[in-house]
């Protein structure tokens, strides 16, 4: 088994760490024999899921937690599936530490700021380009860390806008819808609840799974129950203030009653995650 293709389950410790667990760990279990399609179509964000299948081969998850999967699912009636939420479970994990604790995320700051702010100013540059012309725009910037570098010549711009324009899809019809298409496909999230909307993002997708899509009834609290027991059993915290998961062998302990509350909240009144 090739260790750099194979995901370590971890453990949430007290100081808000995740390290690689300590307890026994299950025999590997492997990626091509689970198939997901029965989840994809709730799941908003399906990104991680590709990458992840991609990234790994195989997995291996404590036997804790993989036992309080098989009982969350007989306790739910979900059949035949235990394979595919082993591997579910250790996707969501994954992908939640790694906006949970990434370094990248200071450095990313301004770029996940201000990527709307630019995006519109290249934008309106380029409807300048349509509207009026090339001999409109006299030239364009570059700055490298040790020099400015300004294209001024006629040919050189008028290529250089021209693969802009193709490359964002544009023209003089279509210029509007475009533009808000656009905008609203870049990042404008607030980055320092980067973690909290991915938290968001899976609890919003186990919901439509458990509930079938059903949004005509009121929330049921057994359909929060079987997220909530996901996410513990995940190691992932439902609120962001509490540490170290602590699992027992008995699945309806590792969650309280407030924790349900909040996973209400998150649904009924989420946060504004994003950049005005």
């Amino acid at each position: 088994m090739d260790e750099t293709k194979t995901y370590y389950w971890k453990e949430l410790t007290l100081n808000g760490k995740y390290t690689e667990t300590t307890s026994a760990l299950s025999l590997p279990i492997y990626i091509k024999d689970c198939n997901l399609s029965f989840i994809l179509p709730y799941f908003i964000e399906t990104s991680h899921i590709k990458y992840f299948i991609n990234k790994y081969e195989s997995l291996l998850i404590c036997n804790i937690s993989k036992k309080l999967i098989d009982s969350l699912l007989e306790e739910y009636k979900i059949y035949n599936l235990n394979l595919e939420f082993y591997l579910l479970s250790a996707i969501c994990q994954d992908t939640y530490i790694l906006y949970f604790e990434s370094e990248e995320k200071k450095m990313l700051y301004p770029d996940y700021q201000n990527e709307r702010k630019d995006l519109i100013k290249i934008l309106d540059l380029l409807y300048v380009k349509l509207n009026l012309g090339n001999e409109a725009i006299k030239s364009i910037s570059f700055k490298t860390k040790k020099k400015a570098v300004t294209i001024n010549n006629f040919f050189v711009l008028t290529d250089i806008l021209d693969a802009l324009i193709i490359y964002y899809g544009l023209n003089l019809k279509n210029f509007e819808e475009r533009k808000q298409e656009l905008i609203k496909d870049t990042n404008n999230i607030k980055l320092k609840l980067l973690d909290e909307y991915q938290k968001w993002l899976l609890i919003k997708s186990l919901y439509n799974y458990i509930s079938k899509n059903n949004l005509s009834t009121p929330i049921l609290n057994d359909d929060l129950r079987f997220i909530g027991y996901f996410m513990h059993i995940s190691q992932i915290p439902i609120n962001k203030t509490h540490f170290e998961i602590s699992l027992t062998n008995d699945i309806n302990t590792i969650i309280s009653g407030d924790e349900i509350k909040y996973l209400n909240l998150f649904l009924t009144r989420p946060k504004s995650f994003f950049v005005k």
